[in-house]
């Protein structure tokens, strides 16, 4: 429906905007308007994300997802792990907004991840794969999931779990945490209960979301090596 495309894309530029995050291409805003419209139809039938109103979802997950992308090009990543993915949130929206990045999603529950390959072969997507599964935490695992440039989850569980989840991780890898307002409670917690952590927190982005003034942070970790 060209109204719902045009209401998403406005949307979403809008809330970039008002963040101060470069818009992705024109192809890509199409993109993600397909995506967010096979979002609403299978989310009839079975419980991707929580049920809001359309512009609701538009920040809470497509816009959310994308406040990576300075990060993503100020690093000049190419690969991109999330692990939890879920719907997608933040790698498929992300692989979208960037089609260079190769990604990989780690999502173990079944109906999530029909509906993710349902997405991908809808928008014939590449260099982008599914293992479904719960991540492995072995060291003889992480060959599967190859060498990402950036680890990333979004609502999976706290920083100190995750940052013991991944500690097998490459040594070249970034990790980002996407948080809400308790970050800095779970920062002092994971320094508290694991001193001897590889991980060294490195920087946090901060934003507040421009329409339900929601506080997001990016908090980003690297391995010493």
């Amino acid at each position: 429906m060209t109204e719902g495309t045009l209401n998403f894309t406005a949307a979403l530029e809008d809330g970039l905007k008002a963040l101060n995050i470069p818009a992705p291409e024109p192809a890509a805003l199409v993109s993600l308007q397909r995506y967010f419209a096979e979002l609403e139809k299978w989310g009839r039938k079975i419980n991707l994300v929580a049920r809001a109103a359309p512009e609701q979802i538009i920040e809470n997950h497509f816009l959310d997802s994308l406040t990576l992308l300075p990060l993503i090009a100020d690093m000049e990543a190419q690969s991109l792990l999330d692990v939890g993915s879920g719907a997608g949130f933040p790698g498929l929206a992300l692989k979208i907004a960037c089609p260079a990045l190769t990604v990989t999603l780690i999502e173990p529950r079944q109906k999530r991840v029909s509906f993710l390959r349902h997405v991908i072969r809808c928008l014939h997507l590449d260099n982008i794969k599914i293992i479904e599964e719960r991540l492995r935490e072995d060291k003889e695992a992480w060959p599967a999931y190859d060498q990402p440039d950036i680890i990333t989850c979004r609502a999976l569980t706290t920083i100190g779990p995750f940052l013991q989840m991944v500690t097998n991780c490459p040594p070249h890898s970034t990790i980002i945490c996407m948080k809400g307002p308790k970050m800095e409670e779970e920062v002092k917690a994971w320094l508290q209960d694991d001193p001897a952590s590889p991980f060294k927190h490195t920087k946090t982005l901060r934003f507040t979301m421009p329409g339900n003034k929601a506080e997001r942070a990016l908090t980003v970790f690297t391995k010493n090596h």
